[in-house]
């Protein structure tokens, strides 16, 4: 049953519900909900509802910082000064709601980069350092997730992500569909003194779908296998909650065959 109480959700489609039916709705299935803060979700515009909603429901909380239209690598001043900060204040909201680990992305190269791209990777590290002070600050741990398979990442390999994370002196996320699309799941196993929060989804090793758990060929049993020690929660990140159900049965039984 301990496995179990592990097994958490999160999906970007939820940010349309509002924030008080969403709680009812995961309440009902999991014990962790990952909040993706974008949209009606973003957190500094919901928190006073979160703190007054949460005690009555039996969940643990994460949030998942803004990705949609942040770049904490920009080579804009102004696009990576209201990144960073956007970051921030979610960080400062968990720690007033009490919740304490944060997953965000890397920064990416955008279609300036090619001007500057050792420039992009410099502020990348930059910004990450500083929002690891913040948040470690505030209490609050930070899961620097790795990216699938796309020609704008950043932050690509395993060696650039731990070199990353020591310097930002801040936790990893991995997420297990994201590096089956890399092929690099074993080298990011090599990372896993660093996990602080894991993501689980299916695809077919090409593109990042987020297909329920057992639909595609990740290898999702042998991997979670191979996080001993890892003590962390594992977040079914779906499309939708007819998927995190679905996902919720199969991962419920490779936890127990384990």
């Amino acid at each position: 049953m301990w496995k179990n109480e592990r097994i958490g959700v999160a999906s970007p489609s939820f940010v349309t519900t509002p924030i008080d039916k969403m709680f009812e709705m995961v309440s009902n299935d999991f014990r962790i909900w990952e909040i993706t803060s974008e949209y009606k979700h973003y957190l500094p515009d919901i928190e006073k509802e979160i703190m007054r909603i949460a005690p009555s429901y039996n969940l643990n909380l994460q949030v998942h910082a803004p990705f949609a239209d942040v770049n904490i690598a920009s080579l804009n001043d102004s696009i990576l000064q209201a990144s960073v900060v956007s970051v921030e204040k979610v960080i400062e909201s968990c720690r007033k709601i009490g919740i304490g680990i944060v997953t965000i992305h890397p920064g990416f190269y955008s279609p300036m980069s090619f001007v500057d791209s050792e420039g992009a990777k410099k502020r990348n590290i930059q910004s990450l350092v500083r929002l690891g002070r913040y948040a470690k600050e505030r209490s609050v741990r930070l899961a620097l997730e790795n990216m699938p398979a796309i020609q704008w990442v950043i932050l690509e390999s395993a060696e650039d992500l731990r070199n990353a994370l020591e310097s930002a002196e801040i936790g990893m996320c991995f997420d297990l569909g994201h590096a089956n699309t890399t092929k690099r799941i074993e080298d990011m196993i090599r990372l896993k003194d660093k996990f602080v929060n894991v993501h689980v989804h299916d695809n077919f090793g090409e593109k990042d779908v987020h297909l329920p758990v057992g639909i595609g060929n990740a290898p999702i049993s042998k991997t979670i296998s191979e996080l001993k020690g890892y003590k962390g929660n594992y977040i079914l990140e779906v499309r939708n909650f007819s998927d995190a159900l679905e996902s919720k049965r199969a991962f419920e039984k490779i936890l127990s065959e384990i």
